[in-house]
């Protein structure tokens, strides 16, 4: 038989211009049909209604759902949305196309569907429905979402509803995954809803997974956790039942251990990241990934979990609180080997000089040493390297591990600057106040002075050599710690207003990543400069340049800012290492035998400030005559120096019941060097007992 055409039913139904003839069974004619629907009708007997092909053809006749451009809805959107299924079922039956979308939001009815928690058999009625009537499960709103997204996390399905949405969408055509495009936001608002347990939404993100072709499986997993891990909050102890179930489920369709960004960033790595954990629940999950074999030893950054905890932005009591419980339970504390010398230290040294490498404050490090070693071996460390740089000793701290040089010191120790600021302060603050100690100290310096000085001495009226003390003291107590002065004063008013002081400023020198300590000392129009190390051997001692105040702000300035000291040198200082100049030294001195620097220049710098001081407050003092008195007082305090400093140390032995080991194998040489200097009990040597407790103690992993 044949059967009426039609043309684009897109365009809607147009009659033909000519007749067509049919044959019935009969073989009579029959009559062209008028062109109008319900003339359409009758045309057709019962079997050829019930044909799918007939009735596509009528539904094709209904209108297309249109969008009010009053309201920018139309009463199908609005009926979903108020969970109204007569109200929607009617509008459904009423328009053909139902694909229609809301200009300001780009959703479809079936975007709508997911605004109400709707009964089971509603739902997926409702939902095939809309999709027969040309709503694409693949239509994103002005968002980027699915339908499909913006049921996670949003509505009260249980896993069985999912698994059979999950499967009628599968037969729709529904993209679950585009190795192209972002990551369903379905399984990141279905990962971090409260409402259903962890287990069970592990399960349907699981089975959303088995729809994704095996082959992107592992890198839709990768872009899953790693979102997870930055951007999502958790309830307290929600996070890492809800990540080791995920793991469990997908099985072998997801590695961990291979999981990273384009930067080589971990897992672990995100984990720390993510500030809405807790400690507890951060150690939890550093536990669980560590067990699937995600590296903790270089986890993000070219560095172990340990080093970008220590980095991170967190405060310092969250991350004491992170590592103690790292350490309980058992999480690999580890550095990152940055060279065969760095490599070959033991391990307290590493420890610490990696700590004072990040920047880490003094006190802080200490605590960390604590924690991790459970001894205070920060404090052993710092005295023995006052001790190797005061007494100008090429020492070593060594054991089974390996060695490192004690001698010299990284500007970021501040406790070691601090130390020698604060000796100095009080030495010259109490000789100061004390008439007595004046005299004490006189006579201790008579042995090497000439008769003539030590009566000058003794007839310099007290309140005279109070205020040198006082200069000498208040100059010495900021000698380090004026490197910062750029944070408190602008340099005009430091060098206008104050008129006199010193400081030791850190430069670079030729060799790679060196610096060099200097001392200079400030008194407009007058600058010493104050050094007796190996990189201007050529001119060590203190020697006295004339500058004008502008070229004087400029130096203090490039000072400041750690310059190159060749450079600074040359430019302002130009006669302490051209050779044929006349040299403008006040006082030379022999050049420094070890790699102690800060505590050279410190010396130097005190020895310029005596012999400025002297030369103010005594008139008509010769040169010589004051060289000598600031070398003798320069000399004494060197001596009580020194015996503070092993008094400290032996002090911390024997207040120390784990009794940590000292590493100074030339201890026993100062004992005969310097006998005045050591009690019977200081704990100079290595006890028996100690050799042996180093052997058991455990290094950090």
């Amino acid at each position: 038989m044949q059967v009426n055409q039609f043309n684009d039913f897109s365009k809607g139904f147009v009659a033909p211009s000519g007749r067509l003839n049919s044959t019935s069974k009969r073989g009579s004619k029959v009559a062209p049909y008028p062109a109008g629907r319900k003339t359409l009708a009758p045309q057709f007997d019962r079997q050829e209604i019930k044909n799918p092909k007939r009735q596509r053809v009528v539904k094709a006749l209904k209108p297309s759902l249109k969008v009010d451009p009053t309201s920018g809805t139309t009463k199908l959107h609005t009926a979903l949305k108020e969970g109204d299924r007569a109200g929607a079922l009617k509008e459904i039956k009423r328009w053909g196309l139902l694909n229609a979308r809301e200009p300001a939001t780009l959703w479809t009815p079936l975007h709508c569907l997911s605004c109400c928690a709707w009964a089971d058999e509603e739902f997926f009625e409702l939902m095939e429905l809309l999709i027969k009537g040309g709503c694409s499960p693949n239509a994103r709103c002005n968002r980027g979402n699915t339908f499909l997204d913006h049921l996670g996390g949003s509505w009260n399905l249980d896993v069985n509803n999912f698994k059979e949405l999950f499967k009628l969408l599968s037969n729709k055509g529904f993209t679950f995954y585009n190795p192209h495009h972002e990551l369903a936001n379905f399984l990141l608002e279905h990962a971090e809803t409260p409402g259903i347990p962890a287990p069970d939404r592990a399960e349907i993100i699981a089975d959303y997974f088995s729809y994704i072709p095996k082959e992107h499986r592992q890198k839709a997993a990768e872009e899953l956790f790693i979102k997870l891990l930055k951007s999502l909050e958790f309830a307290e102890g929600d996070a890492a039942e809800m990540l080791e179930n995920l793991l469990e489920r997908l099985g072998e369709d997801f590695n961990p251990s291979l999981a990273c960004d384009k930067d080589g960033n971990n897992l672990i790595y995100f984990a720390l990241l993510n500030w809405s954990n807790s400690p507890t629940e951060m150690v939890k999950i550093f536990t669980i990934f560590a067990k699937w074999g995600i590296d903790t030893e270089n986890c993000g950054h070219n560095h172990s979990l340990f080093e970008n905890l220590i980095t991170c932005q967190y405060s310092f009591e969250k991350k004491k609180e992170i590592l103690r419980k790292m350490m309980d339970a058992g999480i690999t504390c580890s550095l990152t080997a940055q060279g065969d010398e760095e490599s070959a230290m033991p391990t307290p040294i590493r420890l610490i000089e990696t700590l004072l490498h990040y920047n880490l404050k003094c006190e802080e490090v200490s605590e960390i040493v604590k924690i991790m070693l459970h001894e205070d071996w920060f404090r052993e460390y710092l005295l023995l390297k006052l001790i190797a740089n005061c007494f100008s000793t090429d020492a070593d701290y060594s054991n089974e591990e390996g060695k490192a040089p004690l001698s010299g010191c990284i500007t970021s120790m501040t406790d070691f600057y601090r130390w020698l600021e604060t000796e100095s302060s009080e030495f010259y603050e109490r000789i100061a106040h004390s008439p007595s100690q004046a005299k004490v100290l006189c006579h201790a310096s008579a042995e090497k002075l000439s008769s003539q000085t030590v009566q000058l001495m003794e007839a310099i009226a007290e309140e005279t050599w109070a205020k040198i003390f006082k200069i000498t003291g208040e100059a010495l107590g900021s000698a380090f710690t004026h490197r910062k002065l750029r944070k408190f004063k602008p340099i005009k008013n430091l060098v206008d207003a104050n008129g006199f002081f010193a400081f030791v400023p850190s430069m670079s020198t030729g060799e790679a990543e060196s610096r060099h300590s200097i001392g200079l000392i400030f008194k407009p129009p007058v600058v010493l400069f104050c050094n007796k190390g190996y990189d201007l051997a050529e001119r060590s001692g203190i020697s006295r340049h004339v500058l004008s105040n502008k070229k004087t702000k400029i130096a203090l300035k490039k000072a400041l800012q750690g310059d190159d000291l060749h450079r600074f040198t040359r430019e302002f200082f130009h006669t302490r290492i051209e050779r044929g100049k006349a040299s403008p030294f006040i006082a030379t001195q022999k050049n420094q035998q070890a790699d102690n620097c800060p505590v050279a220049s410190f010396g130097s710098m005190e020895l310029g400030i005596l012999i400025t001081a002297l030369e103010e407050e005594l008139s008509g003092l010769d040169k010589d005559v004051a060289i000598e008195i600031a070398r003798a007082i320069k000399r004494a305090h060197r001596q009580s120096r020194r015996r503070q400093l092993l008094e400290e140390y032996e002090a911390f032995h024997q207040n120390l019941d784990c009794g940590i080991p000292s590493y100074l194998p030339s201890i026993e040489i100062l004992k005969t060097k310097c006998p005045e200097h050591f009690s019977k009990n200081t704990h100079a040597s290595v006890p028996k007992k100690n050799k042996q407790n180093t052997k058991k103690r455990k290094s950090p992993e």
